[in-house]
């Protein structure tokens, strides 16, 4: 197997030069990711399936505002306030200072699928998934793509949502070093 980059949906910029190096890392070791979730009467949530669909529910508003804004070309990033927040916030915004003037943009939308809740803490939920920039280019001002040939397109991850003024939010991610479960 190939060695993996770590994308960006910012994995979706991961085709361009774009590095992302998010922090707000959890897991990291083992053949695959075992998740054990755990709710307490402290949590965010009353149950794991309400932080699953939370979860789910921000991290889809998370790709939708990256897609947007890649595909216009990365000009405003004010949008990720809302979506995002901690390393994952200050990444965004530096891939969108970086990558606006270089007049590229993305074609395509990054998606996800396969989150699991891995743990729900009283302010924060981590889950895993799948992210997938199969249907992904980057371009440049003559449509001509520069993505990086042969790149890997599904990406297991690691994500952490922290509570947001109004939803949870994108605050941590990280590619999972075990076992490829995508």
């Amino acid at each position: 197997m190939p060695p993996r980059r770590a994308p960006l949906p910012i994995a979706l910029a991961a085709a361009t030069v774009v590095a992302l190096a998010l922090t707000g890392c959890v897991g990291g070791g083992g053949d695959s990711p075992s998740p054990k979730p755990t709710a307490s009467k402290s949590a965010l949530f009353s149950s794991d399936e309400e932080a699953l669909k939370a979860a789910e529910k921000a991290y889809q508003a998370y790709l939708d505002v990256a897609n947007e804004v890649g595909q216009s070309g990365w000009k405003d990033g004010s949008r990720f306030d809302s979506v995002a927040s901690g390393a994952v916030l200050k990444s965004e915004l530096a891939t969108v200072e970086k990558n606006a003037p270089r007049e590229v943009r993305q074609v395509g939308i990054g998606k996800f699928d396969s989150l699991r809740i891995q743990l729900v803490k009283p302010r924060s939920v981590v889950a895993y998934l799948c992210f997938d920039i199969t249907g992904v280019d980057i371009v440049d001002a003559q449509g001509t793509s520069i993505s990086t040939p042969n790149r890997a397109d599904r990406f297991p991850y690691v994500v952490t949502f922290v509570q947001g003024a109004r939803s949870l939010t994108v605050d941590g991610t990280s590619e999972w070093s075990g076992d490829d479960f995508c």
